[in-house]
């Protein structure tokens, strides 16, 4: 490809609370190189079911179950590929204490890793859905993205890589996105896979990592039917430290 779009989101929260806060805070990239369906989805769907509020994101937390649908089975016949990882905030406390930023940051490199090994381009545009930052964390963030990017970028030469944050309100892909994490989220932290089993064809990589000893190490699961592109890879596993 000459250009690959890549849209970056999280689902779940950064925080420690054993009463408040998910137990999991959950990532998830897609790419593709040719965005257009994925960004006129959103609109799509307002006007296919009706739904009101043109200045309101739509997200999966608030949605039907038919929205939901309708978001997922356009996504799964659309030109992208998925890649996510979870942690498992209170197993990974001793590694990171309580510092909400170096988990963020973890995460992202450890999806990003995996991501940037799939995309065979010349330009990658990264799309984050912007989460506040105090002053020089956001640069902080980039620095350590094209690092990765370096040590993990498939082909002889490194791509050229604009980072972005945006507001997802304004960002229609990153609206699409969230549909799909939010299914990974759910299949992660409610072990509910009725929305995830609709994209898995599209999903080409996850892990969900914890910091415990556990026999064996890792676990291995494939979605059942799932059609993976030759030259793609497949991964999902618990990774336990």
């Amino acid at each position: 490809y000459n250009c690959v779009n890549i849209y970056l989101d999280e689902s779940g929260d950064l925080g420690f609370n054993l009463t408040n806060s998910s137990k999991n805070l959950v990532m998830a990239a897609m790419a593709t190189a040719d965005d257009r369906d994925l960004s006129r989805l959103p609109k799509r769907v307002r006007r296919k079911l009706n739904i009101s509020g043109m200045d309101k994101e739509i997200k999966f937390s608030n949605s039907s179950s038919i929205i939901r649908d309708y978001f997922l089975e356009h996504i799964n016949v659309s030109e992208c590929w998925i890649v996510w990882g979870a942690v498992n905030k209170r197993k990974m406390e001793n590694k990171f204490g309580r510092d909400r930023r170096a988990l963020y940051n973890y995460l992202c490199s450890k999806v990003l890793c995996d991501m940037f090994k799939s995309v065979h381009s010349k330009n990658i545009n990264l799309f984050i859905d912007r989460s506040p930052m105090k002053p020089g964390q956001r640069d902080e963030l980039d620095r350590l993205i094209h690092e990765v990017l370096k040590e993990n970028h498939s082909g002889n030469f490194q791509p050229k890589l604009i980072v972005r944050h945006l507001d997802s309100l304004n960002c229609q892909c990153l609206q699409t996105l969230d549909f799909i994490v939010g299914s990974i989220y759910q299949s992660v932290e409610h072990s509910n896979d009725r929305y995830v089993d609709q994209i898995s064809e599209k999903i080409i990589g996850g892990q969900h990592i914890e910091n415990k000893q556990t026999p064996g190490g890792v676990l291995a699961r494939a979605p059942s039917g799932a059609h993976i592109p030759p030259g793609t890879y497949l991964q999902f596993y618990t990774v336990t430290y």
